[in-house]
């Protein structure tokens, strides 16, 4: 086999010469530098004949195989992938990404106008689980008589991970479904109904995980759909994907070489074996595509021929003329990019930051000020310092992270911190503008000099990865920190963070102290302006509430508002007030504590009526005089604050006012509804509390006490800082934040974002010495592509492989911004499949989903009350406008979501006894097919187990998961067997709370006079089964792997997905996106690491071959039926029948027993010494 090279090129080029096979990865290419002498990476090739197309820059280029100057073939402004010729050569088949949807396109191959196939998307197809599918309508090719386009989609799908094959003309029309169970690629072969294929999707997710084997590791299959017979062709456990069928050999893409990098390779039907046809090193290749006698791909970013009949590899040399439209500058506005903000110490101003760039803005007049002018840096978590002159921020460039200070009216910043590791906020100034606090990837605490620069260690909190520390406060005199950390418990050999405890730190002495003993969760401190008190949030109410559904509780509104006198000496501020005689005659002495709080807020509310105060006078405010605390005994003396039950998440207090945020009851999906979060407010004068304002976030103080600052219902707001409720309109002043706009230059923007990504993945990553020892190579490996980046895609697409490289479950990029990309715009859907009547030229209504209109989320729109359309009826038109074929009817749907809309029905093609009915659409049918799905699966167990067994399918371990778990369990928890459907789980973290239900021991039973039983606790009694399958994933592989361990019965199907790292919050990137980093990891009982990259295999072994579900046949659903059956029948389970009645005077034995010291009536002397037996 040779390797042949086309002619050296300029423009756009790489320079290569001849290379060996084995090394074809490693070509001299140029060094890294000016961005426009390196071509751009090149994705998605096809080939026919001498022509190429692929994708760069986000567009379909067209060249030959012998490489030279590209002719674009697309010039959309939105992202072209997946391109497949025609196998007649006319046509170009791609994926396209416009208007937020993902959908099937053509244009000619000799170029012309580009024509849309597909009018149904389904980018957002569930509002749960941790596993996020790729998007929709991936085109796979053609059909072999060049007429139809294969697409896989999941618009009919029960699961998202579930995608079916579809065929949709050239001339346009309704898709059609090819009768494959579920799929990913492939490639057709002798005829028109054989098929090789991948049984899913997963290599076209947003996350690339190289080295796995988990239950997604996938195997080439074929499949006659015709005769119905499967055949698994390879083996191995690692992935061969990309099957692609000519003659007696089915080429496909595998790791399964001794270097485990994705290389070409071909499997004989006749001699039965495998050959290696590449042999790169450093990067997989991607996106294989056949045409003819030729194979054509991408290896890291550059575009290959290889020549099934002569063996020849040829590297193309290309040269892109990109116009740079997608990287091109643009004024960005960022104003619902918000993602930090702080207010000035006089309220006056508030500066934001927002995609990278910092801004401050006036509270009512003036206009925006641009304080960021570098367009590579990501400037985040601002903090103005309580003297007004600076303001302090996190601040990244490059590889490069730090804290800076910067002059609050412009000017040169200054960087705090120099060593490598990451940082995050919030920053925290002290009082008087001396000292700062922040955290690092460690999670250690620093206070740092902001003159000198000396820092400081205060503490660690290793209980989690981010989020630590974020309640700090200092103290008026700047000499105590408080803040919240975790309490390092022992237990056994080794300690774990359970209760969270207040800490004070002296800065002058470095000492760190507890406070409290460790009983309750105490958080949010906060030292009285005054320095009299430490204000703070405990839980320490329980309101144990009922569930609905269980015999189990949970605490609502568990928090208080509490106080804590620094000195020993000082009163209680709820001490019982006594009218003194005395007072106001003379006698000062007998001024109480709270006529001090009474005279405070009076000035205070002068000063905030007043509206103003000089920079001078904020100044002042930071010259506090140190304060002493008493901390022996703190905690002792503490009190409730008389404000109502709640969950409250900040505190903050100025002149005798506490005000604290009140969040709302919190579901798994979210807010309770009804419920909205508070700002609230407590006078200590009045002791009387009431709410300022409702739906609010971000809630701050100005350091001078004097302003309010927070977001109110999504616009940003100061008001006073005061107890009076409606201070006038005049006083609230909204935030004009349009004038937030940055000047973005993505070029500049990449780099830096890539930077992050590999910074969070060093600093974050779970197993922190073999991060440290490969990712440097990893890196540097992904890094020089960097320059060849042309679209903010191909940047994620180079951070996606870098991180996929680590073989690690949770591990993906996500989104990014190249101002193509717009919001997601699901088609309008009427719950039904359609399907056309050839002779007519009509569509019949082929099922109606019937969804269920009392639960929210499954309203079926043509399952309405009175509404008397049926499956058979024709749609003979949509909004008045006539269906008829080749229309698409979804097309006719376009821009309908939220609208009530005509349809036009009759129950012929004529439209004899046509009417029209009036109806609204739903934005995704999903859960239509997720109902439909369960209750098939349900019915198919009642009917084979003669209603003896019970049926819950778990969707994911999330809001969906729970609520259809809730409303199938309860009502079948009773039968003598169920069965739990743990297949296609998406993910999540729901597996306690359902284990707490299902694993649980019968301690015995109640009746009463009628006989009604009730067992105690209600514990399921029957037997238990499991299905499992390779889209088990997640807190899916979990629930697998727990039932299986704790023997609650047997798991039957195949392996789950394999993935236990999981994450806590996702980190934000520059122009947009964000990343995942595995950074906590699950391990067994035994000390060793469970399930990661191998999964959980089942007890039984059971194949789901695409002839038995063509046939209706679930056989891993009918296995756990037969197996629980058997164990009916063998050894049935029931509760135990109530005893007989017991008589009126029951002989009772003596309890406890005396022995022989009786003294009568079977009663014990105790008073006499003796203790019983």
């Amino acid at each position: 086999m040779k390797t042949v090279l086309g002619s050296a090129a300029t423009l756009f080029a790489v320079t290569t010469g001849v290379i060996p096979m084995a090394h074809a990865d490693t070509a001299q290419k140029p060094a890294a530098g000016a961005r426009q002498s390196a071509p751009p990476l090149m994705r998605y090739p096809t080939v026919h004949g001498d022509t190429v197309v692929f994708e760069a820059g986000g567009n379909l280029w067209k060249t030959t195989t012998h490489g030279g100057m590209a002719t674009q073939l697309t010039d959309d402004p939105g992202f072209d992938e997946d391109a497949h010729f025609s196998p007649n050569g006319k046509w170009v088949a791609f994926t396209g990404w416009y208007q937020g949807n993902t959908d099937v396109y053509i244009v000619p191959a000799a170029g012309g106008r580009v024509r849309r196939l597909t009018y149904h998307s389904i980018n957002n197809p569930s509002d749960g689980g941790k596993l996020k599918p790729s998007t929709d309508n991936r085109v796979l090719g053609w059909t072999p008589d060049s007429n139809n386009v294969v697409f896989l989609s999941r618009r009919d799908s029960f699961n998202p991970q579930v995608m079916h094959a579809y065929t949709v003309p050239v001339g346009g029309g309704l898709p059609k479904k090819l009768p494959i169970p579920w799929t990913g690629p492939l490639s057709f072969g002798p005829n028109d109904h054989t098929v090789a294929y991948n049984k899913l999707a997963r290599v076209y997710r947003p996350f690339h995980r190289k080295h796995y084997y988990g239950g997604q590791a996938q195997d080439i299959w074929t499949f006659d759909y015709k005769n119905g017979k499967s055949h698994r062709i390879t083996h191995w456990k690692g992935a061969d994907v990309w099957p692609m069928w000519s003659g007696d050999t089915i080429y496909f893409s595998s790791d399964r070489g001794p270097n485990h990098i994705q290389n070409l390779w071909a499997y004989s039907q006749k001699t039965k074996q495998f050959t290696q046809l590449t042999h790169f090193s450093t990067y997989d290749i991607d996106f294989p595509t056949l045409g003819g006698n030729k194979i054509t791909f991408s290896d890291g970013g550059d575009l290959y021929v290889y020549n099934t009949k002569n063996q020849d590899l040829t590297k193309l040399n290309v040269r892109v003329p990109l116009n740079g439209v997608k990287a091109m500058p643009h004024w960005a506005k960022v104003e619902g990019h918000v993602d930090g903000s702080a207010i000035a110490p006089n309220g006056h101003l508030a500066v934001f930051s927002a995609r990278g760039a910092l801004f401050t803005v006036p509270a009512k007049y003036g206009s925006a000020n641009t304080l960021t002018q570098n367009p590579a840096a990501d400037q985040r978590d601002p903090a103005w310092s309580p003297n007004g002159k600076q303001i302090a921020y996190i601040g990244a460039e490059g590889d490069h992270q730090a804290v800076y200070v910067r002059p609050a009216d412009g000017g040169k910043p200054k960087a705090l911190t120099h060593d490598k590791l990451s940082v995050h906020g919030p920053l925290s100034w002290s009082r008087d503008s001396k000292h700062l606090t922040y955290v690092d990837a460690d999670q250690t605490l620093w206070m740092i000099d902001v003159k000198s620069g000396k820092r400081t260690r205060i503490t660690r909190d290793p209980s989690k990865t981010r989020g630590n520390f974020s309640d700090l406060h200092w103290s008026p005199g700047s000499d105590w920190l408080a803040f919240s950390k975790a309490i390092p418990q022992p237990i056994g050999n080794m300690t774990v963070p359970n209760i969270q405890a207040i800490y004070l730190y002296h800065v002058t002495d470095g000492k760190l102290t507890r406070l409290g003993d460790g009983q309750y969760n105490d958080s949010d401190p906060f030292f009285s302006d005054d320095g009299k008190y430490l204000f703070f949030v405990s839980q320490r109410i329980v309101n144990p509430t009922f569930s609905n559904f269980d015999e189990i509780t949970a605490g609502l509104k568990s928090s208080g508002l509490y106080a804590a006198t620094l000195k020993k000496d000082t009163p209680s501020p709820i001490a019982p007030r006594v009218r003194s005689a005395t007072k106001g005659l003379g006698d000062d002495s007998a001024s109480s504590d709270d006529d001090s709080h009474k005279k405070n807020a009076k000035a205070h509310d002068s000063s905030s009526n007043n509206g103003k105060e000089s920079d001078k006078k904020s100044e002042h405010k930071t010259g506090r005089k140190p304060i002493d605390i008493d901390v022996t005994g703190l905690m002792g003396r503490a009190v409730r604050l008389p404000v109502p039950d709640a969950d409250i998440s900040s505190v903050a207090e100025a002149k005798g006012v506490v005000y604290y945020t009140t969040q709302p009851s919190q579901t798994i999906e979210g807010p309770l509804s009804g419920e909205q979060s508070a700002l609230r407010a407590y006078d200590m004068d009045k002791r009387k509390d009431h709410t300022l304002e409702t739906d609010v976030k971000h809630v701050a103080l100005s350091a001078d006490g004097s302003t309010l600052f927070y977001q109110h219902k999504g616009n940003w707001t100061t008001r006073p800082a005061s107890f009076v409720k409606n201070p006038g309109d005049d006083a609230v002043d909204k935030i004009d934040l349009s004038g937030l706009k940055r000047w973005v230059q993505p070029e500049a923007e990449w780099p830096t974002a890539y930077g992050e990504a590999m910074r969070d993945v060093r600093d974050y990553f779970l197993d922190p010495k073999l991060i440290h020892k490969i990712w440097p190579a990893i890196d540097a490996r992904y890094r020089k592509l960097l320059d060849r980046a042309a679209t903010r895609r191909d940047v994620d697409w180079l951070i996606a492989n870098a991180m996929g490289t680590t073989g690690e479950s949770h591990m993906y990029v996500r989104g990014g911004n190249d101002g193509w990309k717009t919001p997601a715009n699901p088609t309008a859907d009427l719950g039904a499949e359609f399907a056309l009547d050839p002779d007519s030229g009509r569509y019949k209504i082929a099922k109606i989903y019937k969804g269920d209109n009392t639960v929210p989320g499954y309203r079926a729109p043509l399952n309405q009350p009175g509404l008397k359309v049926k499956a058979g009826d024709y749609l003979l038109a949509i909004n008045g406008q006539p269906l008829k074929a080749p229309t698409n009817p979804y097309k006719l749907l376009q821009g309908t979501n939220g609208d009530t809309i005509s349809l036009k029905v009759a129950d012929d093609a004529d439209g004899k006894n046509a009417y029209v009915i009036h109806v609204e659409p739903v934005a995704n049918a999903h859960k239509l097919h997720l109902l439909a799905w369960i209750r098939h699966n349900r019915q198919t167990v009642d009917k084979m187990s003669d209603g003896q067994i019970g049926y819950v399918y778990l969707e994911d371990m999330e809001a969906t998961g729970m609520k259809e778990f809730i409303r199938q369990y309860y009502s079948q928890r009773n039968k003598k067997a169920i069965i739990f459907d743990d297949r296609w789980n998406l993910g999540g973290f729901i597996d306690p709370m359902l284990f707490d239900r299902i694993d649980r021991q019968l301690d015995g039973m109640f009746t009463n006079r009628y006989r009604a039983t009730s067992p105690t606790p209600n514990a399921p009694m029957g037997y238990m089964a499991a299905l499992i399958n390779r889209g088990s994933a997640s807190d899916g592989d979990i629930f697998a792997y727990m039932f299986k361990k704790d023997h609650l019965g047997p798991t039957i199907g195949s392996r789950t997905w394999a993935g236990v790292r999981g994450y806590d919050g996702s980190f934000d990137l520059l122009g947009g996106g964000s990343l995942v980093v595995s950074d906590n990891g699950m391990y067994g009982t035994h000390g060793q690491w469970i399930v990661e990259n191998i999964g959980v295999e089942p007890d039984v072994r059971v194949h789901d071959k695409p002839e038995d579900l063509n046939a209706g046949h679930d056989a891993q659903l009918e296995k756990a039926v037969h197996m629980l059956m058997a164990k009916i029948k063998a050894h049935p389970k029931t509760y135990p029948q109530a005893p007989s009645w017991m008589p009126a005077f029951p002989p009772q034995p003596d309890y406890p027993s005396c022995g022989s010291d009786k003294v009568g009536n079977g009663v014990c002397d105790w008073h006499n010494g003796n203790s019983g037996s």
